[in-house]
């Protein structure tokens, strides 16, 4: 007979043996896995919900514990929770809930034929919103009927293999944590993260350090576990080469001259820079703005600064010619710039591009606008007037979130560059009128700065801050998780 045959699969509930558990005081960014370890044959439990000190918007329900709790709040039937079990870092299932809107929970039923669960392992169950950690309990599993019947009633229960778990659970308003946490803080070995990018439908951020006519360095942050490591990256271009862009189709990281040129390409994964054609160097369009466009499926900027004019004209580089071309714009369009290289956002949906921001270099010309750009046509829609205001800003990050078609930034500095300023504000730029609000957050924050960089990390339904510069780089990274 099989371990699989024998073994029941148990969930200790916190009903009368609440001495044994060791429920959580707060739900932790991270929670470390159960060991496999047991002691005197069975190790005390470990669960976390609103009963236990954990998330208090969020409730194991019956049957995985004995009492149905006493609800705090008012339920939240918009989320879309996942079920994850584990054994110490190996997933056994991901199990999306369905919302039972009349019973004011959700459900996942996990059927434990296919894991073959293993009689001497300790499982977690965890639950969790946009990568958010809400709660979690963890399963035993025991040989045979006789070791469940030992158990004090109410303290396990049981599962016969080959059936099904039902697991039930209420997440109410306020569960999901929105707000400001620190990522990564400073590390000396790190500092001058000057180019930033990110995939938007990938698991990770880029940086790099960029230096003019020296070797730079190139670093990767993961997504799914918050941690920086160094990424590969022989042949480093010499020159002036200031941006990193992105190219999600052949999954690998652009750099170019910056007042036009050569184009340098590396693998995402790291490896080494390879030139893409023969394109000149050019001195007219430095500090413009890079991004890629998802509609032509190309490198692109826009703007820039060179022999003592500002431009706004619109270039693609065409990898099959090697070469930059300029493209047609309508009529209308934002007036010469230059400036940070953070301050566009792209709704790939719609093939759209936003370009926050104008800067000439000092005041009076520095002013704070915003400018929409349809990628397919080439005309561009002033959403916001050129503002010189208290409140206005320049060199902020941008970022656009699809899901609820909100604009973001963060930061800046003052258009008389005194001073470099902080906080969230956000925008609707589909709406009727566009306007920029604060964005009321509690606690801590990440210090003013500006030239940063904000990306939309759509997995965990979140901002990610990278770097930026006050007095000097900052070089920290921080995730606002929203609502």
């Amino acid at each position: 007979m099989t371990p699989r045959q024998l073994s029941r699969a148990l969930v200790r509930a916190f009903a009368p043996a609440i001495a044994l558990l060791a429920p959580a005081c707060a739900i932790p960014d991270t929670v470390a896995p159960p060991s496999d370890l047991r002691t005197e044959g069975r190790r005390a439990a470990v669960i976390s919900d609103g009963a236990t000190g954990g998330n208090g918007h969020f409730y194991f329900l019956t049957p995985l514990v004995q009492k149905y709790p006493r609800a705090t709040g008012a339920f939240d039937p918009t989320r879309a929770p996942l079920v994850r079990i584990t054994r110490g870092e190996t997933v056994i299932a991901e199990l999306p809930a369905v919302l039972e809107a009349a019973k004011q929970q959700y459900r996942a039923d996990w059927k434990t034929a296919p894991a073959d669960l293993d009689v001497e392992a300790t499982y977690r169950l965890t639950v969790l919103v946009n990568g958010q950690i809400l709660g979690f309990a963890d399963l035993d599993v025991v040989a045979d009927d006789a070791q469940l019947k030992s158990v004090a009633t109410g303290e396990y229960i049981g599962l016969v293999d080959d059936r099904v778990l039902a697991i039930k659970f209420r997440i109410e308003k306020g569960a999901v944590r929105s707000g400001w946490r620190q990522l990564a803080g400073v590390d000396p070995g790190r500092r001058g993260l000057s180019g930033i990018a990110h995939h938007p439908a990938g698991e990770e951020i880029f940086a790099a350090i960029m230096p003019d006519f020296a070797a730079g360095a190139l670093w990767r942050f993961d997504l799914r576990t918050d941690s920086w490591s160094r990424m590969r990256a022989d042949g480093w271009p010499i020159g002036k080469y200031r941006k990193l862009v992105h190219d999600p189709v052949h999954r690998r990281l652009l750099t170019y001259w910056d007042g036009l040129g050569q184009v340098y390409a590396i693998p995402d994964t790291g490896g080494t820079w390879e030139p893409i054609g023969g394109a000149p160097n050019r001195e007219e369009w430095y500090e413009g703005f890079a991004f890629w466009d998802p509609v032509t499926e190309r490198l692109t900027h826009f703007a820039g600064y060179g022999f003592g004019t500002w431009k706004n004209e619109l270039w693609r580089f065409d990898e099959a010619t090697t070469g930059w071309g300029a493209q047609s714009q309508g009529a209308i369009r934002p007036s010469p710039t230059f400036g940070s290289p953070n301050v566009t956002a792209v709704d790939r949906a719609t093939g759209t591009l936003f370009l926050g921001q104008r800067s000439l270099g000092a005041a009076p010309g520095n002013h704070d606008d915003l400018w929409k750009l349809d990628l397919e046509s080439g005309d561009w829609t002033n959403l916001i007037a050129p503002s010189t205001g208290t409140g206005a800003r320049i060199s902020s990050a941008l970022a656009f979130v699809p899901t609820t078609g909100e604009l973001f930034r963060f930061g800046g500095q003052a258009l008389d560059l005194s001073a470099v300023v902080g906080g969230l504000q956000r925008a609707r730029p589909f709406a009727a009128d566009v306007a920029w609000e604060p964005v009321t957050t509690s606690g801590a924050e990440p210090t003013a700065r500006r030239m940063a960089g904000l990306f939309f990390d759509a997995p965990r339904n979140r901002l990610v801050l990278v770097s930026g510069v006050s007095s000097e780089w900052i070089d920290d990274i921080w995730a606002y998780e929203l609502p």
